[in-house]
């Protein structure tokens, strides 16, 4: 379970797509409710600032602290993700952890792919079951950037922050 780690850059490992990618866009943004692990259970993103402490995943699969650095607010369309542990809404330019190693885009996710999603404290894997715009034309995200490992549980799932 090695998620590949790089400031500016990951690699797309899904399905049939294996290609560099800059995260230099608006990945680690998510719409207010979304549910941020902390290290005692969770917050919603709207709530989270600069400083505070969050969950994220070391390249071990180990659930460790991370420290957000900053947070900030934009206004963009959303795809909403359904898996067979739940849905998240994110930008297309979100990067999320595959099941097979580095990381995808929500505009590269298919049906099928297999992605990671926490449980409990334990690092496990779910499938894609539908990738759907979600109606309103934007939506204001919250965005955020954090420590090493570069990276955080939203809703359960595991996504790559902006940097």
């Amino acid at each position: 379970m090695r998620l590949f780690q790089d400031t500016l850059r990951a690699i797309i490992v899904a399905g049939s797509c294996l290609l560099p990618v800059i995260l230099l866009a608006s990945g680690g943004s998510f719409p207010s409710g979304t549910k941020i692990k902390i290290p005692n259970g969770y917050q919603k993103i709207e709530k989270i600032k600069a400083g505070d402490v969050i969950m994220g995943v070391k390249e071990n699969g180990n659930v460790d602290q991370t420290k957000v650095l900053t947070t900030t607010k934009s206004k963009v369309p959303l795809v909403a993700i359904k898996t067979k542990a739940g849905v998240i809404e994110a930008p297309k330019d979100t990067a999320i952890a595959m099941a097979g190693g580095g990381y995808c885009l929500v505009s590269e996710l298919k049906l099928g792919h297999e992605i990671f999603y926490l449980d409990g404290n334990k690092l496990k894997t779910t499938v894609v079951l539908s990738l759907k715009p979600v109606k309103a034309k934007t939506t204001e995200v919250h965005t955020l950037t954090v420590d090493r490992p570069n990276n955080f549980i939203a809703n359960n799932i595991v996504v790559h922050d902006r940097d």
